[in-house]
């Protein structure tokens, strides 16, 4: 499992895998958007899945990711929007406020999706996100579509 900081107010990103291998600092995705930098590796993030096409395709390899984010991210819409972007995107999974005040999303479908979906979400929400902490892992297939939960 492969685990990755973002922290927006600093412009890095730290990561580090389980067995104990420490990468690079790096910039991180968001630090690039809040800064204005050309993202061309996201690859226009609001593209997706048209409306009415199966969700999720089996024959792929699927992935999971759990992130979480802090910042003024509670009563500012976060987890509709959040919806309205998995709407376009194959992808299933939910995303909920936590009482501590971050955001959890936890979303699963293939790696190149959730790339795009994961840029999308930052993009869109970038002004509210502070930091960002991700999990990777393997896809459990426990969900049939996106949900807001809490």
């Amino acid at each position: 499992m492969e685990v990755t900081v973002q922290n927006l107010g600093q412009g890095r990103q730290e990561r580090s895998r389980n067995e104990g291998v420490s990468g690079a600092a790096t910039p991180s995705i968001e630090a690039n958007w809040r800064e204005g930098r050309d993202l061309a590796h996201c690859k226009t993030p609001e593209r997706g899945l048209r409306k009415g096409r199966k969700r999720v395709e089996v024959n792929r390899r699927m992935e999971r990711r759990e992130i979480y984010y802090s910042g003024r991210v509670q009563g500012v819409g976060f987890r509709y929007t959040t919806l309205q972007i998995a709407a376009g995107f194959q992808v299933t999974g939910y995303v909920e406020n936590l009482a501590d005040g971050r955001v959890h999303l936890v979303v699963e479908g293939p790696p190149e999706e959730l790339d795009r979906f994961v840029c999308a979400v930052s993009a869109r929400l970038r002004h509210h996100i502070r930091t960002a902490e991700e999990s990777r892992g393997p896809a459990t297939g426990s969900f049939t579509g996106f949900t807001i939960r809490g």
